[in-house]
């Protein structure tokens, strides 16, 4: 069977990747594994605050899980706080991970492509695992796309 990590930032407050791995899962059989790394610089307290603290994006993963365990999807859930590569590193390592996905940073942030160019040469090197990467859908590109 097949073990698929989904990678979750709650600094980037991006679903895609979830409902990627998901659809995913609806179609082959495999065991799905998601990993939400909270930002490391903000207390205890802040994490539990509004929309900039991570707590709406959590309960939202958390009620999106709950709607895919719903469907007969097998998920473990984990979540940390630290790094979020090395967070990632040990998952995989662990669990024998054999697909990664992890949603590609918001357009026009050279930084954070930059980040994610490294983290994923670093994933390569260390692991064997392959790498998805989700763009978000773009709403003007699907109302083109449909009519």
């Amino acid at each position: 069977m097949k073990k698929v990590l989904v990678g979750m930032d709650s600094r980037t407050e991006n679903f895609w990747p979830f409902i990627y791995a998901v659809n995913l899962a609806k179609r082959v059989q495999m065991k799905l594994y998601v990993l939400l790394v909270m930002s490391p610089q903000r207390s205890p307290s802040e994490s539990e605050k509004g929309p900039q603290g991570g707590s709406s994006f959590r309960k939202r993963l958390e009620t999106l899980i709950s709607d895919g365990r719903s469907m007969g999807i097998s998920i473990e859930y984990y979540i940390a706080n630290g790094s979020f590569k090395e967070e990632l590193m040990g998952l995989i390592q662990d669990q024998e991970i054999s697909l990664l996905v992890l949603g590609a940073p918001p357009a026009g942030t050279r930084g954070d492509l930059e980040k994610m160019d490294s983290l994923l040469e670093e994933i390569k090197f260390r692991t064997s695992c392959r790498i998805e990467v989700v763009h978000p859908r773009n709403p003007a590109q699907e109302k083109i796309r449909n009519g």
